[in-house]
């Protein structure tokens, strides 16, 4: 649990070690942008963990080397690296107080690194703390498609988006590695 944006920065910044691979699903919490207004309030962290990998050299940004490459064939050879690095940063769309991590996306790029990384990182704001599984999965299908929805319209000029991946983490492999999901609570 940290207090702020800067402080999870910090907290990310120090947990990956030098030379291993990175790579982000998307996440507002990950990325510095314009706010951008509704007639709906949205709030996000905006940590900038997204322009710090894009700066950093002691990782190997996945992510980095898949939007610079152009030959189609590499391209997809990096999406599949990007599923399985080393450390996978991303947000969630709820974390339950029963223990449930719930995530989703229309693309992948959200939920796919969770199941498949070697360390995942959870970024998340206290409020999408919620009571349970059933609350979670009311959050991703009401709000966070809402608010995805229309940042998708202003980003991408689309009509909106949809929730085509769904991830409810509820417990660990056990005949995994111990300690490979990791979260991160952001107070403010």
């Amino acid at each position: 649990v940290v207090e702020n944006g800067a402080a999870a920065l910090e907290l990310l910044k120090n947990a990956i070690p030098a030379g291993a691979s990175a790579n982000t699903g998307h996440s507002t919490s990950l990325v510095v942008f314009a706010p951008f207004l509704f007639s709906l309030t949205i709030r996000v962290i905006e940590i900038g963990f997204v322009e710090h990998l894009k700066v950093q050299t002691a990782w190997d940004n996945i992510h980095g080397k898949q939007l610079a490459e152009t030959d189609p064939a590499k391209k997809a050879a990096l999406a599949h690296q990007g599923i399985t690095p080393n450390y996978f940063v991303v947000g969630a769309s709820a974390i339950t107080k029963t223990g449930e991590i719930v995530s989703g996306d229309l693309t992948g790029t959200r939920v796919n690194g969770i199941l498949g990384a070697d360390n995942v990182i959870l970024l998340v704001g206290a409020n999408k703390i919620v009571a349970d599984e059933a609350a979670g999965l009311d959050r991703l299908h009401t709000f966070c498609h809402a608010v995805e929805s229309a940042r998708s319209r202003i980003v991408y000029k689309v009509a909106g988006s949809y929730v085509n991946n769904v991830v409810v983490v509820r417990g660990a492999n056990p005949w995994g590695a111990p300690g490979r999901i990791h979260v991160v609570i952001v107070k403010e």
